[in-house]
């Protein structure tokens, strides 16, 4: 015993030495005058009884605590650090410490880890342990405590070494030996992480360091997206060790059926090159390809030969046409929008000196559509002011092409219009009140009505995490035309926050359904302004493109609005990686419900169904995620089901990939040269292979003392208790005999 302490948790001396007077006053006041009278050597004895009673009472009532510090020397600790990553599974040439697996055996790196670690008296383990306190762990994407080689897709070093120091952290970790072949393709910098666990690290590297024969496909790059009766390009990055001056076949096969092939040389020292292969797509969906470039003799792993990849397929672009009353910042930077948008087709036509529409483009893009037959031919009228044109016979056609045809139009009025012809002014959400001069000039922000708030169309997403936070960053409009009144049966989903037209705030985005088609108001001036960075970090240029994006697609509306979205971020995930779905959930009047159940089936390459629930997101309501683990390769589909309640709200579903290409083999030879980085970085040393036989375990590492401190409350001990039992005891006996009461 080093120290021991004791502590009053309940006052301090001073309050014991107050406690301990009192004690030894009462006790001589119980004693001072007796009857029968006391011997002097029985009252001082009975006196000192009492006062020790009083005098355990009071110390037990302050609530001692009695602390004991020892000082002891501990071993070191030392975490051993096995990788057990799919490139563990490579089997390499002999190399020097690797005797003894046995001739003709094939030895992949994770057997000579484990012959290391298995070795008796001459294994690693062992020879630790006559120095220091060892404990194993693993690792491969993370820390596990049992990871079969060859099954863990990514090798995350990172995570590992700063594993091993958390998950040890009470016991302490005092240095780290690592067996690793140094192939790290996930995380963070395993040299920075390295220096910032504070502890030296002492690798043993594992594998071949000399590069072996071996083709791989790197990469491929391809539009996710593309249309029908398109040309789809793919380049591909194709390596090649140990190929000098041959040539390779690279093939691009749909389900096993060729579609592109061409060839590339490995010449002098170069062993990668880029190629490009083409093809044609004709039927919408979803289509599976697969690039690869066949096996040849004496490659090291065959895995990376082949990389598949995902297209979808769709229809022909969005047909817009949009029609300007005349030129303008509104019109340029609308123009920049939509061909930017790589599912939109815009034709642009102003209103030229003659009154006639003038095509913007150069050369023109055929004729304007003056019929209804010919607007026919387009998905939207995007109507930028009132032309003149619309005066006549063509806003009769656009008012049959919206109500009979299911035409959609958006009426964008950026600056003073003129009195609105009565074909247009009756399928507008608005009712014109034909006044000229009714454009107000001003300063103000739109604000989004209850509608407004839930409606797809104004979720611009991804920057801020509502739609109300949103709408606050982008600049305020300059300008406002008081058109009319809502017309019955139109849906308001941004005012003027200051005026009234007959009785109801007045409208700057307003939609309306009308015949078979759809019709959208936007009343403000300067909404181009939304187009450049504002204050913050929020970039208003991204909110207007996705403010026009959601316009567009929801008047358009092809495949309709989902009340009920659930998909998966990606639509071809390579082998390892987590696979996470995401979704989002509206009732019937386009409120976000945050209280769904959402269920999933997801269908396997072998038919197995698999069930899940996707999770709702606390902080954006409506929203829903689930991340799985990785899941085999392979095609799966998946059908979504919400329900409130019993009662159904929607439903989706889909198909994503999980391709055979994993990272793990991209390189195939040892790291030396990492491995070297993580020791000099940690403070370490690298412990060669083949010095690991001869080598008796011996890190360096110095015993520490270790204060050990143990600390006990005193007052519900047995002990005091008996004292006390005792002391009272002593005292009744000795009053009895001298006649006491």
């Amino acid at each position: 015993m080093d120290g021991l302490s004791i502590a009053l948790q309940r006052g301090g001396p001073l309050l014991l030495a107050a406690a301990l007077a009192l004690s030894f006053a009462a006790a001589v006041w119980s004693y001072r005058r007796t009857l029968p009278p006391l011997p002097p050597r029985t009252r001082r004895a009975l006196t000192a009884l009492r006062f020790a009673s009083f005098a355990v009472l009071s110390l037990l009532l302050l609530d001692p605590l009695v602390t004991i510090e020892r000082t002891e020397t501990v071993r070191p600790n030392v975490a051993i650090l096995v990788d057990r990553s799919a490139s563990m599974g490579i089997v390499d040439r002999p190399t020097a410490g690797e005797e003894g697996q046995g001739a003709g055996v094939d030895t992949t790196r994770a057997m000579v880890a484990e012959a290391l670690l298995a070795g008796g008296a001459n294994g690693i383990e062992e020879k630790l342990g006559k120095r220091y306190d060892v404990v194993r762990e693993r690792f491969a994407a993370s820390l596990a405590t049992s990871v079969d080689s060859g099954s863990a897709d990514a090798t995350d070093l990172a995570r590992g070494l700063e594993g091993t120091i958390e998950k040890n952290w009470e016991r302490g970790v005092d240095a780290i030996l690592l067996l690793s072949d140094g192939i790290a393709n996930a995380g963070r910098d395993p040299v920075r992480a390295a220096e910032e666990i504070g502890v030296p690290v002492f690798p043993v590297p594992i594998g071949d360091p000399t590069p072996r024969r071996d083709l791989a496909v790197e990469q491929v790059l391809a539009n996710p997206l593309v249309y029908v009766k398109s040309r789809v390009n793919v380049e591909v990055t194709v390596s090649g060790k140990g190929f000098d001056g041959e040539e390779v076949p690279v093939y691009l096969k749909e389900g096993g059926v060729l579609v592109a092939e061409s060839r590339v040389r490995f010449e002098g020292k170069r062993d990668t090159e880029v190629l490009s292969l083409a093809f044609n797509v004709s039927e919408p969906g979803v289509r599976r390809y697969t690039v690869e470039v066949p096996e040849r003799k004496g490659e090291i792993v065959a895995e990376h030969n082949r990389v598949l990849f995902t297209v979808e397929v769709v229809k022909e672009k969005i047909e817009i046409l949009v029609f300007a009353e005349r030129p303008s910042w509104d019109l340029a930077f609308l123009r920049r929008t939509l061909e930017r948008d790589p599912n939109v087709h815009a034709r642009l036509f102003v209103q030229g000196r003659d009154g006639k529409p003038t095509a913007i483009a150069s050369p023109p893009e055929g004729t304007f559509p003056y019929s209804e037959g010919d607007l026919a031919r387009v998905d939207l009228v995007l109507l930028v002011g009132v032309p003149s044109v619309a005066e006549r016979e063509w806003g009769s056609a656009l008012q049959s092409y919206v109500q009979g045809r299911g035409g959609a139009l958006l009426f964008f009025a950026e600056g003073p219009i003129p009195p609105l012809p009565a074909a247009i002014g009756e399928i507008l959400p608005v009712v014109p009140e034909g006044r000229r001069g009714a454009y107000e000039q001003g300063s103000f922000a739109p604000r989004l009505t209850e509608e407004g708030k839930r409606h797809p169309m104004l979720r611009l997403g991804g920057i801020v995490p509502t739609v109300e936070e949103a709408w606050k960053e982008i600049p305020p409009l300059v300008g406002w035309n008081r058109i009319g009144p809502l017309r019955p049966g139109s849906s308001l989903l941004a005012s003027h926050p200051e005026a009234e037209i007959g009785g109801r705030e007045g409208a700057v985005i307003a939609f309306r359904a009308t015949g078979k088609g759809r019709v959208l108001l936007v009343d403000g001036g300067g909404i181009w302004r939304w187009g450049f960075r504002e204050r913050g970090d929020v970039e208003t240029g991204t909110l207007y493109d996705r403010f026009w994006s959601n316009a567009v697609r929801w008047l358009v509306a092809r495949e309709g609005f989902r009340n009920v979205t659930v998909k998966p971020d990606a639509m071809t995930y390579d082998r390892g990686e987590p696979v996470t779905f995401r979704g989002f959930v509206l009732d019937g009047a386009l409120a976000p419900v945050a209280d769904a159940r959402v269920e999933v089936t997801l269908t396997g390459p072998g038919g197995d169904d698999r069930r899940f629930q996707v999770e709702p997101d606390p902080a954006d309501p409506g929203a829903y995620a689930r991340t799985l683990g990785p899941l085999p390769p392979g095609d799966y589909t998946y059908a979504a089901a919400a329900l409130r309640g019993e009662a159904p709200l929607g439903e989706d579903s889909g198909e994503f990939t999980v391709s055979d290409f994993s990272a793990e083999f991209l390189e195939t030879e040892r790291n030396d040269a990492l491995l070297a980085a993580v020791a000099r970085a940690s403070g370490g040393k690298v412990v060669p292979l083949e010095e690991v036989r001869g080598w008796e375990g011996d890190l360096g590492l110095a015993s520490r003392a270790k204060t050990v401190r143990a600390e006990r409350e005193i007052w519900n001990h047995i002990a005091f208790f008996l004292l006390l039992v005792a002391l009272f005891s002593a005292e009744w006996t000795i009053r009895k005999r001298a006649g006491l009461s």
